[in-house]
């Protein structure tokens, strides 16, 4: 029996130390702790060729969703677009009134693309009501969004950490 709880004590040992952990909020995150969760199901949209898709919009004008993938190993990433705040300047911007986004870069959903600004394209953004409210939280698939004080919007994937922080003083991404 002693031999047994030995090897079982070293299994799990092992187990956890190959475990991805997620990594610690960073700097300047709001913790999502701090926030009333909604129930995810209620913003899911389902759309007969494409699949399920979560949408929120904040009251700031900035809309974001996600897919919902099929299986468990599946893996999604953000994408907004609106009334973005404090995009940094060095984004490129063409002059012409649009809508702008933020989603990943490279077109991919993999882990190593961080995420990027846009302001380029011309679109008007339609109006978003808001589906959040300041406050809240909703987290679906690998993907956890809040609504803060002051026009913060901020969503992360922690199991990659990457997400963003829209805010007037500076949105940023990681």
């Amino acid at each position: 029996m002693k031999g047994r709880i030995v090897i079982a004590a070293t299994v799990i040992a092992a187990v956890s130390l190959v475990t991805p952990k997620a990594s610690a909020l960073p700097p300047g995150f709001p913790d999502p702790n701090a926030f009333t969760a909604v129930d995810a199901a209620s913003h899911i949209v389902h759309y007969p060729r494409s699949g399920a898709a979560v949408i929120i919009a904040t009251p700031d004008g900035v809309q974001c969703s996600w897919g919902v993938p099929g299986g468990p190993d599946s893996h999604t990433d953000v994408r907004c677009s609106g009334n973005i705040p404090g995009i940094p300047v060095s984004v490129p911007d063409d002059g012409r009134a649009g809508c702008a986004t933020l989603g990943k870069s490279g077109g991919s959903m993999g882990a190593t693309y961080l995420y990027v600004f846009d302001r380029r394209g011309g679109s008007t953004c339609p109006p978003f009501p808001a589906t959040l409210t300041v406050g809240q939280k909703i987290s679906a698939t690998n993907i956890t969004c809040v609504v803060a004080a002051g026009n913060v919007t901020a969503c992360i994937d922690p199991i990659v950490n990457h997400g963003f922080v829209l805010q007037p003083s500076g949105s940023w991404v990681f």
